[in-house]
């Protein structure tokens, strides 16, 4: 999805499932803060559904944190299948959402190393 703000800026957001089996941990946080902090934008990530692992309650009660702070993603608890909102607001909004996407569907390309060898290697698309 992409619009135009009030002040001229774009907005563009888009879902994506988190496909790799420990979820978003240290590792990951901190490949996704670094493509995010490539970008001018500012960067939201939220959690729009659970995987099967995670935690109980609405999504909806975990408020969207900053995509460039590692210990902001942390505190989403995001798991394995969980579905990540992304939305990005800036002048660079549209490419940041496209290198952030591109990570998670790639599997974090991998900074989730030790994971990896029990992992499938098909890409995580839905």
């Amino acid at each position: 999805m992409r619009r135009a703000s009030k002040n001229g800026s774009t907005e563009a957001e888009r879902s994506v499932r988190l496909c790799n089996p420990y979820g978003l941990h240290a590792r990951t946080s901190a490949a996704l803060s670094q493509v995010a902090g490539r970008f001018r934008a500012e960067v939201q990530v939220a959690v729009e559904s659970w995987g099967e692992e995670g935690k109980s309650g609405a999504p909806g009660d975990v408020e969207p944190v900053d995509a460039k702070s590692i210990i902001s993603l942390l505190t989403l608890g995001a798991t394995q299948g969980s579905v990540l909102r992304v939305r990005a607001v800036g002048d660079d909004a549209l490419q940041a959402l496209e290198a952030i996407v591109e990570l998670i569907e790639s599997g974090f390309n991998g900074a989730d190393d030790d994971s990896t060898r029990n992992a499938s290697s098909a890409p995580c698309v839905d």
